[in-house]
């Protein structure tokens, strides 16, 4: 996700070995070469926690990650990552977050939506056939995710002082809500926070609070 990342290893009956947590590794957030690294150092971290040697090569690698919708992309993922480091896995598997969830409770097909920091929808016939709704990102849309409505309180709070669009009630909580979760005094002070040191779960992070 975009937030945080977590691997589990496991055997071929199923059973957990180990695990592991991490930073985000959405390529179009990180880049593709960072988001190869963190994948490396998951793997990593999870044979550590299930007693297993750094050398260990795994039967196969699969990567169910936030932005990869595209198989071009995810190719060209899954070859960097063989590239750097041959022996991490037989075969490695690179798709997007929402078919891991979903083929994973239904393999026949099925609904999965996730709205965390960012959001996605996918619906998935018995046929193969699909339909999305979502999964843009939060400059093309993340609708119903932490990050858009946390940014949607925010610019209620402006929109009534500059009296640009006025809130059917008033936005009086919620401003008191975002200094509190930015530690701001005025809202002038959030533009570090939007730009020069942008944190996309930060931002989305407040949601949790508006929720309140």
């Amino acid at each position: 996700g975009a937030t945080l990342s977590k691997a589990v290893l496991l055997n071929e009956s199923g059973q957990v070995l180990g695990w592991s947590e991490g930073h985000p590794v959405n390529h179009w957030l990180v880049g593709m070469n960072e988001c190869r690294r963190r994948v490396y150092e998951l793997v990593l971290a999870a044979k550590e926690n299930a007693g297993l040697s750094r050398e260990v090569r795994l039967a196969s690698l699969s990567l169910c990650l936030s932005g990869c919708e595209q198989e071009a992309t995810n190719n060209d993922l899954k070859e960097l990552i063989l590239k750097e480091h041959p022996d991490i896995a037989s075969s490695v598997v690179v798709k997007s977050d929402v078919i891991g969830a979903l083929k994973t409770v239904a393999p026949n097909g099925g609904v999965v939506l996730i709205a965390g920091t960012g959001s996605n929808c996918l619906l998935v016939n018995p046929n193969d056939s699909m339909h999305r709704c979502g999964g843009w990102g939060h400059i093309l849309g993340d609708e119903g995710s932490g990050f858009t409505i946390s940014i949607q309180a925010i610019k209620m709070v402006l929109h009534e002082d500059e009296n640009f669009r006025v809130p059917q009630w008033s936005a009086e909580k919620i401003r008191e809500l975002v200094k509190e979760h930015f530690q701001v005094k005025e809202m002038l002070e959030l533009l570090p926070f939007c730009y020069t040191n942008f944190k996309k779960q930060f931002i989305a992070a407040m949601c949790v609070k508006l929720a309140k």
